[in-house]
This record gives C-alpha cells, sequence and structure tokens, in this order.
C-alpha cells in the first residue's frame, strides 16, 4: 500500500491544481514523485504497485523533472520489468508518446514487435536488455543517440544496477 504522503496527492487535486494555477500544479507533480520514489526507497521501480503509480508516474516525472528524467526513466530496464509487471506493453508503450524523440521512437518500435516476448515473465529481464542495447546501437549509429550517455546507461544495464 502507498504510504500516506501518496495518497494525499491524488490527480484530481493535480487536474484542478493546473487549471488554476500552473506553478501549483508542479509543486504537486513534484510532490508525488518525491513520495513514490520515497515509497520505493529512492526508486521509482520500487515504488508500491497500488493501482496508479505505473500507469501514471512517467507522465508525473515529465511533468516534475522534465523530459531528461523522462528519458532516464524510459530507458532503465529495472523500470521497463517493474511497468511490465504492474501493467502491460500497451501502457508501456503510451510513457514513450510523453516526449518522442528518435532514441525513444526506436526503443517503441523495438518494444512493440517483441510484445509477445514480453509477456512471457520467465524472459523480460533478457529481451528488455537486449531491446536496450539495440535501440541504443541504432540511435547511435544514426547519430540521434544523447552524446555522453550510450555507453553509460548500456555499462548500468549490462550490471543490472
Amino acid at each position: 500500500m502507498p504510504s500516506e504522503r501518496v495518497r494525499r496527492v491524488r490527480p484530481s487535486r493535480l487536474d484542478a491544481a493546473a487549471y488554476w494555477d500552473a506553478d501549483r500544479a508542479a509543486a504537486l507533480h513534484n510532490r508525488l514523485v518525491r513520495a513514490y520514489r520515497a515509497a520505493g526507497n529512492g526508486e521509482l521501480f520500487r515504488a508500491p504497485n497500488d493501482g496508479y503509480a505505473f500507469d501514471h508516474l512517467a507522465a508525473h516525472v515529465f511533468s516534475a523533472e522534465g523530459a531528461e528524467a523522462l528519458h532516464a526513466l524510459l530507458f532503465d530496464v529495472r523500470w521497463l520489468k517493474a511497468r511490465l509487471e504492474a501493467t502491460d506493453v500497451n501502457r508501456l508503450l503510451a510513457d514513450f508518446e510523453l516526449q518522442p524523440t528518435a532514441e525513444t521512437e526506436t526503443l517503441k518500435a523495438a518494444l512493440l514487435q517483441a510484445s509477445h516476448l514480453l509477456s512471457h515473465k520467465d524472459e523480460r529481464w533478457s529481451v528488455l536488455t537486449f531491446l536496450l542495447h539495440r535501440s541504443r546501437a541504432a540511435a547511435a549509429s544514426n547519430g540521434t543517440a544523447v552524446p555522453g550517455t550510450t555507453a553509460e546507461r548500456l555499462n548500468s544495464f549490462r550490471m543490472g544496477r
């Protein structure tokens, strides 16, 4: 179950705040992301599966922390695996619509093509790691990779961090 801090910030408050005051909405997005991060011991992939978090956290991360934080989340194999275990491939693919880039579109296409493999829980980790590696390599060969991050992220995926 989510902590009390998470329960206090719900979408209806965010929607109303966004309508009336963009600064207040940003503060509420930040508060929600911080609460889920705290509930997950500092990691969003460890956030409690309360029926809300994994469906909406990517959008809150984007609103609270920006495109770079969303990009990092979408390329974190631990987040992808947790997201798939909590929801399904189609909901995961929707996260990639928040900030489409050449890199995210490459990974999204790979996830879509491998959706039948991702339905098998035993194979998720290896399939996700392979897809991330391939999409990074494709983006690097096209010159669309984010400079300075590809090697670091690939090494962290290989190490399971």
